[in-house]
């Protein structure tokens, strides 16, 4: 509970509460209630959302500048869908089978340029505060 009290008092003043007022995801008081982390449930999912959202444009602009491992992943979640959409008696085999070659792809080439590209783009402080925010909100979920 301190800690996601933490993050919502050094989020206050950054913009995500006025993101989160001007996409019209939460009102004013509710805003405030988050940031004070009185509402504990709902700060948390306004967090969770919030993380979700900003990691998937980060992974959008990822793969914009690197085409070629969107493809990598796509071919191996291609995989893991197949296997997850045949019969009973195969599933279990197919789908750990697909598993391993979705983990061998993201963790051989991909998340390995995804590193490299975080630190070259934490170079502007947007994208840097950003990622510090992604980072605090994980912490709070591993907790």
């Amino acid at each position: 509970m301190a800690a996601l009290r933490a993050l919502g008092a050094s989020m206050e003043n950054s913009g995500i509460d006025d993101a989160w007022i001007e996409a019209d995801v939460y009102g004013p008081a509710t805003t405030r209630q988050i940031l004070k982390c009185t509402h504990y449930k709902r700060a948390l999912h306004a967090h969770i959302y919030s993380y979700v959202a900003l990691y998937e444009m980060a992974l959008e602009k990822f793969f914009k500048e690197n085409s070629q491992l969107k493809d990598v992943c796509l071919k191996a979640t291609e995989g893991v869908e197949a296997a997850c959409s045949e019969g009973k008696d195969t599933k279990a085999e197919s789908t750990k089978q697909a598993s391993s070659t979705l983990l061998e792809a993201l963790t051989a080439e991909v998340i390995t340029a995804f590193q490299k590209w975080k630190e070259q783009k934490s170079r502007k402080a947007m994208f840097k505060a950003m990622m510090n925010y992604l980072h605090r909100v994980e912490t709070i979920l591993s907790l």
